[in-house]
């Protein structure tokens, strides 16, 4: 399966990197140089999860030219309504956005730009905690990120 991941800081690149370890083809979008690290050595992913070094993440500072089966989308809170935008000019309206954020209202806000029936709300308390400043001051530094606690709810939009 093809998924974007829109806005891959710590929680977005941890799932994403989980879905690429279980075979996905995954794209991340977010920025540098969290996503150039990730391109030049792969992400590190430990802890909850286990120890895992994701090496086929596909990365980029922009949407790039794919058409994925879904997204994933992870920005922070007050992004998410030019994040809806951008992906409502951007992808097909048959494209379903799962959406993994902090806040209220904004399955309204993409609702505003993609309709109810795209949008799949989701919440989930992780704790993501990206590699130490002296590690990512190390030459050539993987992009890393340890999990340490999860919890998640996934509602569709059901009667919209």
């Amino acid at each position: 399966m093809k998924i974007l991941v829109f806005g891959a800081g710590a929680v977005g690149s941890t799932i994403g990197g989980m879905l690429a370890h279980a075979g996905h083809e995954v794209t991340l979008v977010g920025r540098d140089p969290h996503m150039t690290r990730i391109a030049a050595s792969g992400l590190k992913i430990t802890g909850l999860w286990g120890d895992h070094h994701v090496t086929t993440l596909t990365t980029s500072n922009s949407i790039p030219d794919v058409t994925p089966d879904w997204i994933l989308l992870t920005v922070k809170a007050f992004d998410t309504e030019a994040a809806a935008k951008l992906l409502a000019q951007r992808f097909p309206k048959d494209i379903p956005v799962l959406h993994l954020q902090n806040g209220v209202g904004n399955a309204e806000l993409l609702a505003q730009a993609l309709g109810w029936p795209r949008v799949i709300s989701g919440m989930i308390i992780i704790e993501c905690a990206p590699a130490s400043r002296a590690a990512s001051m190390r030459p050539n530094p993987v992009a890393e990120s340890t999990a340490r606690s999860c919890s998640g709810v996934m509602a569709p939009n059901l009667g919209r």
